[in-house]
């Protein structure tokens, strides 16, 4: 008997607990100025603007072609989380010049001209470092007051 009422406890715990978690993981997702694939396009970026951009290394520029274009399209799809829903069109935008930004890169990746790979490639970095921009304000303390207003103003709604 004291076995099933442990047991019927726990159960109980464990259902009023698991909601609560799962809700909380999702806010905490929807009030987060970050978009994962905008991180994971950094792995390539880093490689360009600090390894091959600076030794002038042309051939290894061309080599990160492939990984740019699956980076970017992954970045092409990415939704943006709630409390950036005021950013959405200028992260549309934002996406957009990218895309040009990419087709030049690849353009450039074909040719021979090492001096229009390098300018390529630091197109390519700066048009990363404005959509980081787009996502995150200047200094962390704004986006900690920007979470505390957005969580208040969901509960308004």
């Amino acid at each position: 008997m004291k076995y099933k009422l442990i047991v019927a406890m726990t159960l109980l715990l464990a259902i009023t607990i698991v909601p609560f978690l799962s809700a909380q993981q999702a806010e905490d997702k929807e009030t987060k100025s970050d978009v994962p694939e905008l991180s994971e396009f950094h792995k390539v970026i880093y490689e360009i603007w600090h390894n091959a951009y600076p030794k002038n290394d042309a051939a290894a520029l061309r080599g990160y072609v492939k990984d740019v274009n699956a980076y970017a399209e992954k970045l092409y799809s990415a939704k943006l989380p709630g409390i950036l829903r005021d950013k959405q069109a200028q992260w549309n935008k934002g996406i957009e010049e990218l895309k040009k930004t990419v087709a030049r890169y690849n353009a450039a990746a074909e040719g021979k001209d090492d001096a229009e790979m390098m300018n390529a490639a630091e197109e390519l970095h700066a048009r990363f470092e404005q959509m980081i921009r787009i996502i995150r304000p200047a200094l962390s303390e704004i986006e900690e007051f920007h979470k505390t207003l957005y969580v208040n103003f969901r509960t308004i709604l």
